[in-house]
Parts: structure tokens; C-alpha cells; sequence
């Protein structure tokens, strides 16, 4: 599937605009604008703020959102809305604080798939200060400051969810801002046969369970030799390995143009974690090393 220049909506839920979180918010949406004319934004809720921010920056708003008892908005309601309300073939959910790159256009435009939902682990980053985005430059200014005082979020820190229109059918109604939704939106679209893209990995050390974790859900993975260090897996067989910047591009271009590739990859790291990392060997591997 061709989905370049495609239009997506972005839909938000935002803090009320006071103090450090106005500027957060405020530079988040503007480089949301910045992705161009075919990009969408939608505005819920009744914050402090929200209104006149969204007259302020030509977006859309929407104030009735469903709520529970203690006032939290709900996930079901604000997907429901933006799947009603949008005129685009794919939307994203995006927390407020997240600033995007034009690069982000660049891995959505690379995506073949019919049905997907396409995430990624965020960068924290402290920015007290209002970004120039009429400077042409303020992408590669940001990412030197982001280089320096920046660190990836653990894996929990998933804050954008770029899907096909209608990919759920049915959203529990869980509250904005707590635990497992978010979970739950990987699982359910995994489970509706979704692909779903996570190539977040790039630094740390021991066994990455997480790495893992997707090769068994037969998600392809791309990551570093880093990344893959205690997981005697092959390049190019059971998973894709990069130390190159440029060769990582190509990998994940040629991975998300490849169905072929993508299955092989799939089906080869679902057999090897099955014969090599379930618990019933990870104990008798450690029965074997403690005799």
C-alpha cells in the first residue's frame, strides 16, 4: 500500500496551559504543524486554555469528552471521537508533551501494510524555553541539545499510537493518564492481526527480555549489536543487526518494503525463542550449569 502524502489526523488530550506545561504544549503542537499541510490536529477537552490555544494555532477543538466519577478523561471516548470526527485514512493518539520531527513522517510514509499501528519509546529532555520554529534549522539545533541532556525512556514510555482508522473496534473504558491502556493497545491490535513496528532498542546491557518478548509475538526486530548481546540469534535470519547508522535506514526501509523478509523474519525468531528461551529451558539451562 502507497500512503505517501496521505493525511493523518493527530488527536490530543491536553493539561491545562499554565505555566512550564503551556510551553511544552505549545511547542509540542507547533511541530506537530511543521509535518506540513497533510497533517490534521484535534484538540479534546475542557482544560484551562485549550480553547484559546486552539483558535491561537488554526486547530481543531473538541470540548465534550466522556470523563468517570473523579473527572479523568476516558480512552474509549477520545478514540471514538477522532475515528468519527477524522477525514483521514489514519490517525495518532499523541500525549501533548511530544515533539515530532519531519522524520516521523519519513517511517509512516515508509509503512506497506493494509492494517498497522505503528509506536515508539519517547526521549526525555528538559525544555524550559519557547522554540523558534521559523528558524530552518531548529530540528538539528533541538537534537544537539537532545544528544547532550537527553536519555531514552524506559520501555513503558510509549506516548504516540499512529493506527489505521477503525483498527479497534471496541476501547475499555480506561482512564487517561493511568497504567495498561496503552499495553493494551499493542496486545489488541497484535491480536486483530495488525503489524505493529517498535525499533526503539539502542542502548543498554545484560539480555534484552524485551527484545525477547517481541521476537516471540513475531514482531521483526531491528536493533544494534548492543541490543542483541546474550541472545545468540543470527543477523538476517532471526532478526535484523545495524551498528551503522546508514545501514540501519536501509535495513528498516527494506524491512517495511519486504513482506517476504517480514515473514521469513517473523516466522524464523517465533521457532528460534520458542526452542531456545521458554522457562521449561531457561531452568533446565540453569539445572545443567549448577551441576
Amino acid at each position: 500500500m502507497n500512503i505517501e502524502k496521505q493525511m493523518i489526523t493527530f488527536f490530543s488530550v491536553p493539561k491545562p496551559f499554565k505555566g512550564h506545561i503551556d510551553i511544552i504544549q505549545r511547542n509540542a503542537i507547533q511541530s506537530w504543524k511543521k509535518l506540513g499541510s497533510n497533517c490534521e490536529i484535534v484538540l479534546l477537552g475542557d482544560e484551562y486554555g485549550v480553547s484559546d490555544v486552539s483558535k491561537e494555532l488554526n486547530v481543531l477543538h473538541i470540548s465534550t469528552i466522556k470523563k468517570n466519577t473523579f473527572g479523568t478523561p476516558l480512552i474509549d471516548s477520545i478514540f471514538e471521537i477522532a475515528d468519527k470526527m477524522a477525514m483521514t485514512s489514519f490517525l495518532c493518539y499523541i500525549n501533548t508533551d511530544i515533539i515530532l520531527f519531519n522524520n516521523f513522517l519519513t517511517a509512516f510514509n515508509k509503512i506497506h501494510f493494509n492494517k498497522f499501528l505503528m509506536v515508539g519509546q519517547r526521549w526525555d529532555v528538559n525544555i524550559t524555553f519557547p522554540i523558534n520554529f521559523s528558524h530552518a534549522d531548529w530540528e538539528t539545533q533541538l537534537t544537539i541539545h537532545l544528544d547532550k541532556f537527553g536519555h531514552l525512556h524506559g520501555c513503558f514510555g510509549i506516548d504516540y499510537f499512529l493506527f489505521t482508522k477503525g483498527l479497534w473496534s471496541r476501547i475499555p473504558a480506561f482512564a487517561l493518564g493511568r497504567t495498561k491502556w496503552d499495553n493494551w493497545l499493542i496486545y489488541k491490535a497484535v491480536a486483530l492481526g495488525a503489524s505493529v513496528v517498535d525499533a526503539t532498542t539502542r542502548f543498554g546491557s545484560g539480555m534484552r527480555v524485551k527484545i525477547i518478548n517481541a521476537m516471540y509475538r513475531g514482531l521483526p526486530v531491528l536493533t544494534t549489536s548492543k541490543g542483541v548481546e546474550g541472545i545468540n540469534a543470527k543477523d538476517m535470519q532471526h532478526l535484523l543487526v545495524s551498528d551503522n547508522a546508514q545501514k540501519m535506514i536501509k535495513d528498516a526501509e527494506t524491512l517495511l518494503s519486504n513482506k517476504i523478509l517480514w515473514e521469513e523474519i517473523r516466522d524464523q525468531s517465533r521457532k528460534y525463542v520458542k526452542k531456545h528461551y521458554t522457562w521449561e529451558k531457561v531452568f533446565q539451562n540453569i539445572d545443567k550449569a549448577l551441576r
